[in-house]
């Protein structure tokens, strides 16, 4: 089956950038070459350069806009909002493509070869989902919704949840699925499978426009490379891609 890698984003520009660049540098490892399609939560007009030039450098295939609900704002938890960006990506995933199965992660997600090659072996076993136990100080009866896959039977999915949910999104889909049949439960201890690590507070802001200026911006390589140069240098290893200075 097709691998298809699903991305939420919300906010997390560096993040989105280092991730991308690590499924790249493991698309190799896939049977088949995977898809990559980005939700955009309550998406920011003045990023939208960056997402439309990964589109145009076929850095990622599709991109969904799911635009601004009221718990975007505060005064909620993050469970409806969550539950609602992973469910209207999965729904557009299957709709888009047939025989595939669907990798999910947030943008502030880097699977590891060996998390990949995992997934790749169960999922192609034709396991239903493939999740990992999310061990917190209160319970481990919960998996991780930052990092998993699933087929397209609905029923694997984690569920969607009511604005004044007030459980976390990753009790909820294991208190519903845990006694089903056709689930892989893994352990992610040591960060064996995948890395989450959020690296946004630590460095400037993700600029509002291209930049075009010798050294400007710690995201993309030195020299004065236009964006989209730099791009497909980062991404795709293109070697025809040369210094403008």
């Amino acid at each position: 089956m097709k691998p298809v890698i699903l991305i939420t984003l919300h906010r997390r520009y560096h993040e989105l950038h280092k991730s991308l660049k690590n499924i790249h540098s493991k698309k190799v490892f896939f049977k088949q070459r995977p898809s990559i399609v980005l939700i955009w939560a309550d998406p920011e007009p003045s990023r939208k350069w960056f997402i439309d030039n990964l589109l145009k450098e076929k850095i990622i295939d599709h991109v969904i806009y799911r635009y601004k609900l009221p718990s975007d704002s505060g005064g909620h938890g993050t469970t409806f909002s969550e539950s609602q960006n992973i469910r209207l990506g999965l729904e557009n995933v299957f709709r888009l493509y047939d025989d595939c199965y669907c990798i999910v992660q947030a943008s502030d997600i880097c699977i590891t070869e060996y998390g990949f090659y995992l997934i790749e072996q169960e999922m192609n076993n034709k396991a239903n989902v493939i999740n990992f136990t999310w061990a917190n100080r209160f319970s481990t009866k919960a998996w991780h919704t930052n990092c998993f896959a699933v087929s397209k039977n609905k029923e694997y999915w984690p569920p969607c949840c009511d604005i004044n949910c007030t459980d976390t999104l990753e009790r909820l889909w294991y208190n519903e699925c845990n006694l089903y049949k056709g689930i892989t439960t893994l352990s992610n201890n040591n960060e064996v499978a995948f890395i989450h690590k959020h690296i946004s507070e630590k460095m400037d802001a993700f600029p509002i426009k291209p930049v075009n200026i010798k050294n400007s911006f710690n995201l993309f390589i030195k020299g004065s490379m236009t964006l989209l140069k730099r791009l497909r240098c980062i991404f795709l290893g293109d070697i025809n891609v040369k210094n403008s200075n």
